[in-house]
């Protein structure tokens, strides 16, 4: 793609939250400056990190005009923070980004391109490389400016994502978001610390369409300070829960198929459920909550969830016994693809024994 003037493409305001990531804020705002064909503006919000932050932030600012550093005094949370953020954004488009992730070259080109061509679309994604703690960063090779992408209509995109419920389908630091819609939705909600950007691609995918950049866009970091290594993983399935519910709740009118997508992702997050209980017993582990919160969380979303193979599998793993299932895995595989493919046989061994 030829790319006459930086006016071509537009504006992006990019966000930079910060706390006590100041080993890594350099590269993340050097990734947002370096890009190419846009017109960028970065405000680095620093939460009252206790390490270096502030310094190194400074010292971004001094060096570039494009670059402003806001300071808490106190720490206000990532929530606030990132509202912040938003509310601070006039440009035509806008971008959250974590000071541990950091852009591609051309990422910003590729989404403001897709944003050029297609006035329907509300948000663009891509791909993100996943940097491991302790090992080398990912080899990406170069990308064009202009890359393949596929346009979704904003109800297929929430259908798809009702199917992958218990998942979050985009990769947060390569969402570029059309900054008015981005304010007409409002920031993020204090009440989904955990699927609050889940809650927002669903809303905006009610105001129109999504494109999904195919090339690597970002690289997100993966370490021990990360919060959803942290956070148990029932509880991450009440927050998708939650964002979904909330969704269908705000926008019922802007979603087509209502009641069936909200059976749909009611059915997908309580089969999760099942299998991280069934993952527990496999693995002899403990798990962050009894595995019969699990069963009692998913019946109680989706009593249904008691006739499908799912269901049989966890009970005929619940009757073999956790750590005999743990030492005898290849055994148990036989029936849990019995199961699968919906046969009875296992039922029937299970009503049996109980």
């Amino acid at each position: 793609m030829k790319v006459n003037s930086v006016s071509e493409l537009g504006a992006i305001d990019v966000v930079v939250p910060c706390y006590n990531y100041g080993r890594y804020l350099e590269s993340c705002v050097r990734s947002i400056l370096d890009q190419e064909a846009v017109d960028v503006r970065v405000l680095i919000i620093d939460d009252a990190s206790p390490d270096n932050t502030a310094a190194v932030a400074q010292e971004l600012a001094a060096r570039d005009q494009r670059v402003t550093l806001l300071r808490h005094a106190v720490n206000r949370g990532n929530i606030n923070t990132y509202n912040e953020g938003i509310e601070w954004a006039s440009a035509e488009y806008f971008l959250l980004l974590s000071a541990d992730d950091y852009l591609l070259p051309g990422a910003l080109a590729r989404a403001a391109a897709v944003f050029n061509e297609h006035p329907e679309v509300a948000f663009t994604h891509g791909n993100a490389a996943v940097a491991k703690a302790g090992q080398p960063l990912p080899a990406i090779g170069p990308a064009p400016l202009r890359a393949p992408y596929r346009v979704t209509r904003g109800q297929a995109f929430i259908a798809e994502a009702c199917a992958e419920s218990a998942h979050n389908r985009v990769w947060t630091p390569t969402a570029v978001v059309r900054t008015a819609l981005q304010k007409e939705v409002g920031g993020y909600r204090t009440d989904l610390p955990h699927a609050g950007d889940l809650h927002l691609w669903l809303r905006l995918a009610c105001r129109g369409s999504v494109a999904k950049i195919n090339a690597w866009q970002a690289v997100y970091r993966t370490h021990d300070a990360n919060m959803h290594y942290s956070y148990p993983k029932l509880k991450n399935l009440r927050q998708h829960l939650l964002a979904f519910d909330s969704v269908f709740d705000e926008d019922r009118d802007r979603i087509a198929s209502g009641p069936a997508l909200q059976q749909l992702y009611r059915r997908n997050i309580a089969i999760a459920a099942l299998r991280h209980a069934q993952h527990d017993l496999l693995n002899a582990e403990q798990s962050d909550c009894a595995q019969q919160d699990y069963v009692d969380f998913a019946v109680a979303l989706d009593p249904g969830i008691k006739s499908t193979p799912v269901w049989w599998q966890l009970r005929v793993l619940q009757v073999v016994g956790g750590k005999l299932a743990s030492a005898t895995k290849s055994i148990v595989a036989a029936p849990v693809r019995a199961i699968r493919r919906g046969t009875r046989a296992l039922r029937v061994l299970v009503s049996a024994t109980h």
